[in-house]
């Protein structure tokens, strides 16, 4: 084969693939999502949109029905506002929470503390051995876990529809 020939191979296979993937994000999920699962939708516009679901959403479905997250959930005493109803033609864009950064938070905030006070031991004792001072670490490290892990588990991991 000559070279300009598997050059044009190539072009036109990777418009083809493009073509595909492009056809492919028209389409928001292909599994039912249950009630109660916390959802993010990105808008038209560019703003997002995170609740529960009030409802089982489906492939097939033309609107979701959330309740805003974070805040108190939706009941028949809630304030006005709560519950909201988005059409799937103003979302470009739907992903789930699949977890949260406590471990991550864990790890960075034990190790942090940890280094804190081998640091701080050094600048302000000299770094001298004393006795005690490994339960002192131990301490410093599980009260950075604990506090990190507070922390991280905070912050929502998302990822894309199925």
């Amino acid at each position: 084969m000559n070279h300009k020939f598997r050059v044009s191979c190539l072009v036109l296979l990777a418009i083809a693939v493009r073509a595909a993937g492009a056809g492919a994000q028209g389409v928001l999920l292909t599994q039912p999502l249950d009630s109660g699962i916390l959802v993010r939708a990105q808008l038209v516009g560019g703003g997002r949109v995170q609740g529960r679901l009030l409802s089982r959403l489906g492939p097939s479905d033309r609107g979701i029905e959330m309740c805003r997250y974070p805040g108190s959930p939706c009941t028949s005493t809630a304030p006005p506002g709560r519950e909201i109803v988005l059409p799937l033609s103003n979302v470009t864009r739907l992903e789930i929470a699949v977890g949260s950064r406590t471990w991550r938070g864990a790890l960075v905030g034990g190790l942090s503390a940890l280094l804190g006070a081998v640091v701080g031991d050094a600048v302000l004792a000299g770094g001298a051995a004393r006795r005690g001072y490994p339960g002192v670490l131990v301490g410093c490290l599980a009260s950075g876990a604990v506090l990190g892990a507070i922390l991280g588990s905070t912050e929502i991991v998302w990822g894309p529809a199925p």
